[in-house]
């Protein structure tokens, strides 16, 4: 049975969407709230088969990604990816996909939508059904606004607010957002991924860039990607980090090997796309994320930069 809305989550939608007035003309097309997991990622709700579930939300995902034990409860025919054609942040290949009927998506419907498969073995939290990805962003800008557990999808130029200055971006073919940070004072490429728990550096960058010795980092754990993989985290304290003009002191960052190009091709979002390059050096993450108030504006290639209010 599909959930329906309750009163005070009614309220809510018109507070929530009384607050974006402030930054952009008019409604959006599409506005979702967002709920916080226990890993700090943001969760939002989309309806896949006529029921409501708990997807993570993952800019750095161009393909959105379904686990395997909704697509069996569906009776949803998997269809075979050629081996190593598209891999995960860790590098291992997904082997599966899925075509989705229909997916509801706020007040929208998305019509015969790809997901990629994650194996039921895979998944880390069975709570969730999958990630969402770039691939049901369409060609709209979509606001981050993290602080009022809200997104927003809106037409293509259709909210370039004064108040906040907007960065170039490089999106790549496969949709993923690239900018420019300093961290501790030196320009790093950066992802701006919702999906990842941890803002990344990668340890072949960390040596290049900061002369940091890997044999010398202590280990802080491991990263576990949407493919099943897993790597091994390192940390080490960094001063700032300063995304246009605003700077974060002390930002939370672990330094992991790339895995993308040791094992597998990297993700390249759909057959007959031109895939990128591997991992940025850099990985923007929620604790980073959430200090900002961001809009992503895709065919402007432009990144709008706030700093997060306190609701």
């Amino acid at each position: 049975m599909r959930r329906s809305l309750t009163g005070a989550a009614l309220l809510l939608v018109a507070l929530v969407t009384s607050a974006a007035a402030a930054i952009c003309p008019g409604d959006p097309d599409i506005l979702l709230q967002t709920t916080d997991g226990a890993d700090g990622q943001a969760r939002i709700v989309v309806g896949i088969g006529g029921v409501s579930r708990s997807f993570i939300l993952d800019t750095g995902a161009p393909l959105s990604v379904l686990r395997e034990s909704v697509v069996d409860e569906l009776g949803l025919q998997h269809v075979p990816i050629p081996l190593d054609a598209i891999s995960g942040a860790t590098g291992r290949p997904f082997q599966e996909g899925v075509i989705v009927p229909l997916v509801e998506f706020g007040s929208a419907q998305r019509k015969d939508v790809g997901f990629l498969i994650e194996p039921r073995s895979h998944a880390a939290n069975g709570k969730q059904a999958g990630l969402i990805g770039a691939n049901l962003f369409g060609p709209d800008d979509l606001e981050l606004d993290f602080a009022h557990h809200r997104i927003a999808l809106r037409a293509p130029g259709s909210c370039r607010p004064d108040t906040m200055p907007g960065l170039p971006l490089t999106v790549t073919p496969s949709r993923h957002v690239l900018v420019r940070v300093l961290l501790d004072g030196q320009a790093v490429k950066a992802l701006i991924d919702t999906g990842a728990a941890q803002s990344i550096l990668l340890l072949e960058a960390a040596h290049r860039l900061y002369g940091i010795d890997p044999s010398l980092l202590p280990r802080a754990g491991e990263i576990v990607g949407a493919d099943g993989g897993r790597v091994g985290a390192y940390i080490r304290p960094f001063g700032t980090l300063a995304l246009g003009s605003i700077a974060l002191a002390n930002p939370p960052v672990v330094i992991v090997p790339d895995q993308t190009h040791r094992m597998h091709r990297p993700l390249s979002g759909t057959a007959g796309i031109e895939e990128d390059a591997g991992l940025p050096d850099f990985t923007l993450g929620m604790p980073v994320l959430r200090q900002f108030h961001l809009i992503i504006a895709y065919r402007d290639a432009t990144l709008y930069v706030g700093r997060a209010e306190t609701p």
